[in-house]
């Protein structure tokens, strides 16, 4: 088992409220509240801008600048990026614009890769079995690549109706990838509680395939984004199972700025780890 005080705490770039906080003055909000990590979420609209296709490390050299570790990068989900539409052209397009995406995550010298296995266009779906093929097929080939760089790939647990909203859809990623891992979002599962998810992960024996987490709170209604507390999470169970799964990542917050500053997410940490 792991422990929980060993998780270093972090927070996703949403937290800074857009890339144009993406500036020394932005991540000098982390290191003066004392978070240790961050996860950059970078859309296929905002590379250009960024220079982060060819000049990754300027983005790179503002954070660790701060005082800031990347830890990890989320793979672009949106803008017509999919991993698992049947349309042979958007998915030949979508890994592309991923695995130029995972060579900027490497030179950034990230940890873990973030993905997620289904993004939108429910109207080409062909059936729900056809679309969990599409998707290992094309995380298979996406977490290959990663791996190529020394990087790990976690697949994010999706909310309703997008693929692994159950652990049963999960676990079967997890079975057919074995190098595949998990971004466990416990923010998303609304099929099932994250007492009973996390639960069926430890029964089936996933000890060590949960790669990274997506911290935040929700009323079981769907997601919010909310800080720990304000919803449902029982965050001490929450806690323990982990433990119990071998967790030794980051302790990820994923909250808007609108909800959370990053000095309220720095007090919020200590008081749920009390």
């Amino acid at each position: 088992m792991t422990n929980r005080k060993e998780w270093k705490l972090g927070a996703a770039s949403c937290i800074l409220g857009g890339i144009e906080n993406f500036t020394p003055e932005g991540f000098s909000w982390y290191s003066e509240a004392g978070i240790k990590c961050c996860e950059l979420s970078v859309w296929p609209k905002h590379m250009e801008r960024l220079d982060f296709i060819d000049h990754p490390e300027k983005l790179g050299d503002i954070v660790r600048n701060a005082g800031v570790e990347i830890h990890s990068v989320h793979l672009p989900y949106a803008e017509g990026v999919s991993l698992s539409s049947p349309d042979k052209a958007r998915t030949q397009a979508s890994i592309d614009i991923i695995k130029t995406t995972i060579r900027s995550a490497a030179k950034l010298r990230a940890k873990v890769v973030v993905m997620h296995p289904s993004w939108g266009y429910y109207d080409e779906w062909k059936s729900r079995e056809d679309l969990i093929s599409y998707g290992i097929k094309n995380m298979r080939i996406i977490c290959e690549y990663a791996n190529n760089f020394g990087l790990k790939c976690a697949a994010e647990n999706m909310r309703t109706p997008g693929l692994c909203n159950t652990p049963e859809e999960m676990i079967r990623y997890l079975d057919e990838i074995p190098t595949l891992g998990m971004c466990y979002d416990l923010n998303h599962s609304l099929v099932k509680t994250n007492e009973a998810f996390l639960n069926q992960l430890i029964d089936s024996g996933m000890r060590g395939r949960i790669y990274h987490i997506h911290v935040s709170d929700y009323d079981f209604i769907d997601e919010r984004h909310w800080l720990p507390g304000k919803g449902v999470n029982d965050w001490n169970m929450i806690f323990s199972k982990l433990e119990e799964l071998d967790y030794n990542g980051a302790f990820m917050y994923e909250v808007e700025r609108t909800d959370a500053t990053c000095k309220e997410i720095a007090e919020n940490y200590k008081e749920i780890m009390k």
